[in-house]
């Protein structure tokens, strides 16, 4: 049965092979990161097939209203928080978070490189910019950040997720 999850009322459904964590509201992240103050956290990590899947919820009901150089910083410290959080997840050994962490840092030569998936809810479009040209602003900005981490990179909305494993509503 697929794992589900709601996130800015929107509901998601993931295959039963993505293995995943709410990490925003883990234990691990609440208990060790969260007390640093100033951390943020992706909303989501799966482990599928040796990898993570870093997932972000992003939705703008006002696309005016969109910087994409705020998104595009957000989702940087977002995920350098939550690796920073995995690397101490994996110092001490936390039994929650040690499926992720290992697949983060395993030195396997085989490794698939991991993904930031950005799933990014843009509703009434802005006439200054399309939705297109937003995600295509802030899809370069992460490319250019961690393309040389080993991540591939995508954006993801309701209109275009043909390819993807999972599946996603707005309620």
């Amino acid at each position: 049965m697929p794992t589900s999850f709601s996130e800015s009322d929107i509901m998601f459904s993931f295959p039963d092979e993505w293995i995943p964590v709410r990490y925003e509201t883990c234990a691990a992240y609440k208990n060790k990161m969260l007390p640093l103050q100033n951390t943020c956290a992706i909303d989501f990590l799966f482990y599928h097939k040796d990898h993570l899947v870093f997932f972000e919820v992003m939705r703008y009901r006002k696309a005016d209203r969109i910087d994409p150089g705020f998104i595009s910083d957000k989702v940087t410290a977002q995920l350098r928080d939550t690796v920073c959080g995995l690397a101490v997840c994996q110092m001490l050994k936390d039994p929650e978070m040690a499926m992720h962490a290992q697949a983060l840092f395993s030195h396997r030569e085989t490794r698939r490189s991991h993904k930031l998936i950005l799933f990014l809810e843009i509703e009434n479009a802005s006439p200054k910019l399309s939705p297109e040209e937003i995600k295509a602003d802030i899809l370069q900005a992460l490319k250019n950040r961690f393309v040389r981490w080993g991540f591939a990179v995508r954006i993801h909305d309701t209109r275009n997720m043909a390819d993807a494993p999972w599946q996603a509503t707005v309620v």
